[in-house]
């Protein structure tokens, strides 16, 4: 038992502990385009986004997130599905007291300063709960610049009550 006991403690401190690196990769470029439907207040997006691993050492996860109420439903790289778990993440950044979070398997590892492309979509209900949240989506509809101060986006309203917003933007590499 003694022995055990050993070879457990030798094998911790060779194998070191990955834990997952929630800020490896910083966002360099965008290009999503958003569906809102005012109505029911849905909204999904589809697009690109491109990451940079901005850590030490190479990067075999990455974690995406998003507000509690909407949900991923797609995510690929170089066209092909990647396996990713979606889990709720305790956070008031948007002020709902959650995130929609996943956790992707890459299928390789992202060196340091490498970047990885990734095609996402998802999609849910925003519900209009807070003041804050609704000024921002009267002021999408409306074609208004809020908050959107990186962010270049087309917008169109369509007789249906649907709007459709583009955007894109990069971040100067550093």
């Amino acid at each position: 038992m003694k022995c055990l006991r050993v070879l457990c403690v030798l094998c911790g401190s060779v194998f070191p502990a990955s834990a997952l690196d929630r800020e490896a990769f910083t966002f360099t470029k965008y290009d999503l385009d958003a569906r809102v439907e005012p109505e029911q207040q849905r909204l999904g997006v589809r697009g690109k986004i491109t990451l940079r691993n901005d850590s030490e050492s190479a990067q075999k996860n990455l974690v995406l997130q998003i507000s509690s109420t909407l949900n991923w439903s797609s995510i690929q790289v170089d066209g092909k599905p990647v396996e990713f778990v979606s889990q709720i993440y305790n956070s008031d950044i948007d002020h709902t007291g959650a995130l929609t979070e996943a956790i992707v398997t890459l299928p390789h590892p992202v060196g340091p300063k490498q970047a990885i492309e990734l095609e996402v979509g998802y999609e849910g209900i925003i519900p209009v709960l807070y003041s804050r949240t609704r000024d921002w989506v009267r002021d999408l509809v409306s074609g208004g610049n809020r908050g959107s101060e990186f962010v270049r986006r087309e917008q169109r309203a369509r007789r249906s009550g649907q709007v459709e917003a583009a955007g894109s933007g990069s971040r100067d590499e550093d």
